[in-house]
């Protein structure tokens, strides 16, 4: 026997065969342990599938697999051979809420059946789609230039008391980023690997049941590339029911174009094209109405993700309207921002001005009121005492 450990004593309800099980005495530790995975992941959507597979570098002949805390219920396989090691796999369809649960293998070998190996590593089993979904934001807003701080809240009015935070590469790919007990999930600096898209999920207690997922929420990074310039035809100044047409050119090559409109709030994209390996792309607006009128910016993609530098500003304004057509511009300084009442903060000095890094040499003209004052809401929530 190789790989010997403490040996323990288990009792274990074998199932044998479809409708057989039996009680047995086992021995464990006698064997190093085997390893366990789970495939494709594991959080799963209830009524989706997943395996859990057991491998051995010995040359075990069974395997077995225990969840914890249901009175050692073990599932028995045999093993196949798998190039320079053993495995048996442990499919699990379709996931239901009492599928939920810590999952471990142990190696056996038939002419020593009472005799298992030391236990796996445990690999946690999560059920989504259990309870009501939650809600995801991200502040300040995406675009988010790279190097800022940002962090992602998800909310729900179920008294959730953990939550957890994916990454969407694909509709079935998802890679499980965070769970904790807070909704803030924080990303401090904010790196080009960081772009794509999130979900969020909320769950209770020591439960292994999850929430369905939010909806997708996107983290757009600017200043991979140089900005582009952003022009409009036949002019800024438009009478209604005309029509106008954004043209956002590069001295790069892109595949994704966006245009945002600042008045938005939060701004969202008002068009996304993808141009396919071109250096320019357009945007017409026709008829042109009220509802046009706004300050709007262009970003170019290489990766739907990871965007320039925004343009300039251009102001699209109706004739006749309003606004003083002459205005192309939008401040460009940080607001000035402080408590007049004392607050005892590491980030907040005795005159009340606030260390906050959107507020100084990360300020984008695209921050309006409601983004600051939940950064703000977020630095008093998670005082930092480092980097100060």
């Amino acid at each position: 026997m190789q790989g010997g450990g403490t040996s323990l004593s288990l009792t274990a309800l074998l199932y044998v065969g479809t409708l057989q099980s039996v009680w047995v005495q086992v021995q464990t530790g006698a064997y190093s342990p085997p390893q366990l995975s789970i495939n494709p992941r594991r959080l799963v959507a209830s009524g989706k599938k997943v395996s859990l597979t057991c491998h051995s570098t010995h040359s075990f002949d069974t395997f077995h697999l225990l969840k914890e805390g249901t009175d050692h219920m073990a599932r028995q396989k045999g093993a196949q051979f798998s190039g320079t090691r053993t495995q048996a796999v442990f499919p699990v369809d379709p996931v239901s809420p009492s599928s939920g649960g810590t999952y471990r293998c142990y190696g056996s070998y038939s002419n020593y059946s009472s005799v298992w190996s030391q236990p796996s590593n445990p690999v946690d089993l999560m059920v989504s789609g259990v309870h009501k979904k939650p809600s995801l934001t991200v502040f300040p807003h995406s675009p988010v230039m790279a190097g800022a701080n940002l962090t992602l809240q998800c909310h729900s009015d179920d008294g959730f008391d953990k939550f957890a935070l994916a990454r969407h590469w694909s509709p079935s790919d998802l890679q499980l980023l965070a769970l904790q007990p807070s909704p803030n999930f924080t990303l401090a600096p904010v790196l080009n690997m960081h772009g794509g898209q999130y979900r969020c999920y909320g769950g209770y207690g020591l439960s292994y049941e999850w929430s369905a997922p939010s909806e997708p929420v996107d983290i757009l990074l600017a200043a991979s590339v140089d900005k582009p310039s952003l022009s409009a035809h036949p002019g800024p100044t438009v009478a209604p029911g005309e029509n106008v047409t954004l043209q956002c050119r590069s001295s790069h090559w892109f595949d994704t174009v966006y245009w945002f409109k600042d008045t938005n709030n939060p701004p969202q994209p008002v068009h996304c094209e993808s141009p396919k390996g071109s250096s320019q792309a357009n945007f017409t607006m026709s008829p042109v109405t009220s509802a046009h009128e706004g300050t709007y910016r262009c970003y170019t993609a290489y990766n739907k993700y990871w965007l320039s530098q925004p343009s300039d500003p251009l102001e699209l304004v109706l004739s006749g309207g309003s606004k003083d057509h002459n205005h192309t511009a939008v401040e460009t300084d940080p607001p000035e921002m402080k408590f007049l009442t004392p607050c005892y903060h590491p980030k907040v000095d005795t005159q009340g001005n606030i260390c906050l890094d959107i507020l100084k040499d990360k300020w984008s003209a695209l921050y309006d009121v409601r983004t600051i004052l939940l950064s703000i809401q977020s630095l008093l929530g998670e005082p930092n005492m480092t980097a100060l």
